[in-house]
């Protein structure tokens, strides 16, 4: 996705732009279903990427989940 003036964004953008979205799908997740249902599958699924894309941005599950709290 292009910047408002037409450049493209940079990596470092994108990679905030999918914590952030990672990062409210484990809170609405989280917030709907309770912690003991929560899986990565799940927060990958309600964000709309691979299964994989959670563990690239976070070392685990207890990583995703603090991270709404911190915000």
């Amino acid at each position: 996705m292009a910047k408002a003036d037409g450049a493209r964004r940079t990596q470092e953008e994108r990679s905030a732009a999918s914590r952030k979205k990672l990062s409210q799908a484990a809170f609405e997740l989280i917030r709907d279903h309770g912690y003991a249902s929560f899986r990565v599958a799940s927060v990958a699924k309600a964000a709309g990427g691979s299964q994989g894309r959670p563990l690239h941005h976070f070392p685990n599950k207890e990583a995703i989940a603090a991270t709404w709290k911190l915000s």
